[in-house]
């Protein structure tokens, strides 16, 4: 009769045994984005419905007048210049061109931006079957969709970064130009100069997410063309440009202040004075200073407790992308560690974490926009191969067990994944949505009837 200990120590090298099945899994599962018709519609499906949840969200506020959310898209150069006040300006110039309201531009602006969003990501996501860890960053909930889980994130400014990184990567995987192409081509990176600058100028904190979108631009394969000090210059003169012109003046913004300005520009169209009492207001009683800085400073400790294991968890889910699909880019013919440039990228964002409050969504910015950049370099390897760097042991994947146990993390990881923007609260998508679909129903019943 076998003894309880050899038993024992069975059933421990059993579960090993299912452990390392289920991590091999998790390694090599791709979704299949692209090679699944199903696969394909169900995403188209899910997307639509992100969009209309986000625009239904963003019509309320600017019902509502939410100070924030439609307030963020009114913050303007009327009191003199500060450092959000581009976009705000423009929403100004629009509602007096269309004698349509300025909040109701703000809305317009914020659903069409999220829709070319997120087409753009559909296209980029189904153009080739997607690496899961990749995928469950991207498409997570603390990622690109992150609204679903935290509704405050709804109309905030980093749609335009997502929209504008996913346009800059579509221009790199052109093809080479040609002679007759070149004045185009010029006439191109000239409109991404100034888109760029324009977002900084709307958010000053895009500035420390170059590095990442630089860094994509340098590993781009470039068609093979050799990186001269000309074609370096050229290539990044986007980037390059929004920045140096963009720091200076916000530094000249630094410690000025635009009073009631701001406002008055926005009640002179028809608005109540209510949507001034949040981001409006904020951006008025001061510039660029660490306005924020105590507030970091008190709560340290409990938001490192809260978002830490966040940015862990998708730092070792990009990892694992990186470990498995893509080890290293080539940086002007030098191969680099895409491991420690991913570290390397996140400490240029880190300065952002010290002036400003909204940890949660910063941490799904850089994640976003690393992941998007690592999506499009992994798929200009056209004649990349798995099997190539990794052996393959399809009896793995004949566990129904371990294949059970995979799927039911991953749908615990979309459902029960996130936390808030701001203060680090438990916050997942499922709880988000029940809540808030229940109020947005109220309050557009309310409207309606």
């Amino acid at each position: 009769m076998p003894s309880n200990k050899g038993q024992v120590k069975l059933n421990s090298v059993n579960i090993v045994a299912h452990i390392k099945q289920l991590a091999n899994w998790f390694i090599r599962k791709n979704v299949q984005t692209q090679s699944s018709k199903k696969v394909k519609t169900s995403l188209a499906l899910v997307f639509a419905l992100a969009w209309v949840y986000y625009a239904l969200h963003a019509f309320v506020a600017h019902r509502m007048l939410s100070p924030w959310t439609t307030g963020e898209w009114l913050i303007n150069y009327g009191g003199g210049f500060q450092r959000r006040g581009a976009l705000g300006t423009f929403t100004l110039a629009l509602s007096d061109l269309t004698s349509l309201t300025p909040t109701f531009i703000a809305f317009v602006s914020q659903a069409v931006i999220a829709a070319v969003g997120i087409f753009l990501l559909f296209r980029l996501l189904s153009s080739r079957d997607c690496p899961l860890s990749l995928f469950m960053v991207l498409a997570g909930p603390m990622g690109f969709f992150y609204f679903l889980s935290d509704l405050a994130v709804v109309g905030r400014k980093e749609m335009i970064l997502y929209v504008l990184t996913l346009l800059w990567l579509l221009y790199l995987r052109r093809p080479s130009m040609t002679s007759r192409k070149k004045s185009k081509n010029t006439f191109l990176l000239l409109t991404f100069s100034l888109m760029f600058t324009f977002a900084i100028l709307s958010h000053e904190g895009f500035i420390f997410y170059m590095p990442i979108l630089l860094w994509v631009t340098l590993a781009s394969d470039m068609q093979g063309l050799v990186w001269t000090p000309w074609r370096f210059l050229r290539q990044t003169s986007p980037l390059l440009s929004s920045v140096l012109f963009s720091v200076p003046a916000l530094i000249l913004a630094t410690d000025d202040s635009v009073g009631s300005g701001m406002c008055a520009a926005v009640t002179t169209r028809g608005e109540e004075t209510f949507i001034c009492s949040g981001a409006i207001n904020l951006a008025a009683d001061a510039a660029i200073e660490n306005l924020f800085f105590s507030t970091v400073q008190d709560n340290l400790w409990p938001w490192l407790t809260a978002y830490l294991p966040i940015a862990l968890i998708l730092l070792f889910l990009i990892l694992a992308f990186s470990n498995n699909y893509m080890k290293s880019v080539n940086l002007f013919q030098v191969k680099v560690n895409t491991n420690w440039s991913i570290v390397g990228l996140f400490a240029f964002s880190l300065p952002i974490f010290i002036v400003s409050v909204d940890w949660g969504r910063y941490l799904s910015v850089f994640f976003t926009i690393s992941s998007i950049g690592l999506l499009s370099l992994y798929q200009e390897r056209k004649n990349f191969e798995i099997s190539s760097h990794i052996p393959t042991h399809h009896g793995i994947f004949n566990s129904r067990l371990v294949r059970n146990l995979g799927v039911a993390i991953v749908t615990a990881y979309f459902l029960f994944f996130g936390v808030s923007h701001i203060g680090g609260n438990y916050q997942p998508l499922t709880v988000s949505f029940l809540n808030q679909s229940g109020r947005m129903l109220e309050i557009i019943a309310g409207i309606l009837f």
